[in-house]
Parts: C-alpha cells; sequence; structure tokens
C-alpha cells in the first residue's frame, strides 16, 4: 500500500513540474502578427521576384534561392523564422547582411539558418530571444546600436565550434557577449 501512495504522489508531484515548467518564448508570435499572416501560403502571396516576403515592412520569409542577400531596406522588422532552414526559407543561403534600416530582429528570426555568415547592420536596435538559436553559422558581426538584446541569442543544442562573433569593444552586445557567450568554442573578436 504504501509502494503505491508513494507511487501516486511522484506522479502527482511530476504533473505539478510539466505543467509549472517554463515553455520556452522562441515558438511565439510578435503581438503585431496575426495567425493568418504566418502561413506558407500567406508568404507566398506577398513574395516578390526575388524571394523576399515581406508586407508592412515586415519580412516575414526569405523564399529566393541566391546564396547571398541583402535584406532590403523597405524592412524594418524580421518576422520569427524569417529565415528557417527547417521551414525551407532560405536553403541555399550562404551569406546575408542585415540592412541597418531593420530595427528588430525577432525571437527565431534565424533559428535553424543556412546561412554561414551573417552582418548585422549599424542601425539594428533590438534582437530577441533565440533570434539565430540552433544556427551554426561560421562568422556573424553585431552593431554597437544595439540597445536591446534578448536571452540566448546563439544558443545551440550541440554548441558553436569555431564560429567567430565580431562586436564593437564596449557595447552592448560586447557586454552581452562577455557575460554570455553560447555553449561550445565560439571565438570573441572585438572589430
Amino acid at each position: 500500500m504504501k509502494k503505491r501512495i508513494i507511487g501516486i504522489a511522484l506522479l502527482a508531484v511530476l504533473a505539478i513540474l510539466l505543467f509549472v515548467w517554463e515553455k520556452p518564448v522562441v515558438w511565439e508570435k510578435p503581438v503585431n502578427v496575426s495567425d493568418e499572416n504566418s502561413t506558407e501560403a500567406y508568404y507566398l502571396s506577398i513574395k516578390d521576384k526575388d524571394g523576399f516576403c515581406i508586407k508592412d515592412e515586415i519580412l516575414y520569409a526569405y523564399l529566393g534561392n541566391d546564396k547571398e542577400i541583402i535584406i532590403p531596406e523597405t524592412v524594418t522588422e524580421i518576422y520569427t523564422s524569417a529565415f528557417s532552414g527547417d521551414f525551407g526559407h532560405g536553403e541555399n543561403l550562404e551569406q546575408v547582411i542585415v540592412s541597418g534600416t531593420v530595427k528588430k530582429i525577432d525571437n527565431g528570426a534565424f533559428a535553424f539558418t543556412c546561412a554561414k555568415k551573417v552582418m548585422v547592420e549599424e542601425g539594428v536596435e533590438e534582437i530577441e530571444e533565440w533570434a539565430f538559436g540552433d544556427s551554426y553559422i561560421e562568422e556573424i558581426w553585431f552593431p554597437s546600436s544595439l540597445e536591446k538584446i534578448g536571452n540566448g541569442i546563439m544558443e545551440t543544442e550541440e554548441g558553436l565550434d569555431g564560429a567567430q562573433i565580431h562586436v564593437p569593444k564596449n557595447s552592448k552586445i560586447s557586454q552581452y557577449f562577455e557575460q554570455n557567450m553560447p555553449y561550445g568554442e565560439a571565438e570573441l573578436i572585438y572589430d
């Protein structure tokens, strides 16, 4: 009887832990975008000749085939999973330049990206949590203009090995990485 009571108690504790366990915010949609604007059919309906799916200054997805791209200057926000290889976004990408007109990179925007090099230009102000999560970017540049930086922006499951993270010395982003280097053997380079 005691074993049964202990077993039930353990199951109850496990159920409570699973219920209250903090869920990651990685897949939450930005509050300014409705569900109808987050489907592949919608992306295809707004895709331009270069493969950019842009509406109201938000880049929802990149469905082009180029190896190197520059985010158009009409974009002020990069949406969740816009460059996710898991969703077939930018499968051929090797290099992305994020124009300084972009003000915000949403959570998970570059999660699982195929791009090996990313340059975030001066002017970008906010990068949400896990923006480059589970991306095995080999080289990335961040600007001094960043004011808001989310948690774990470059965290990966297996760890970043050999990645070079370029930051301006004495900037918020350099302070962020000095205290929050991603798991693995990434190198912080001061430019």
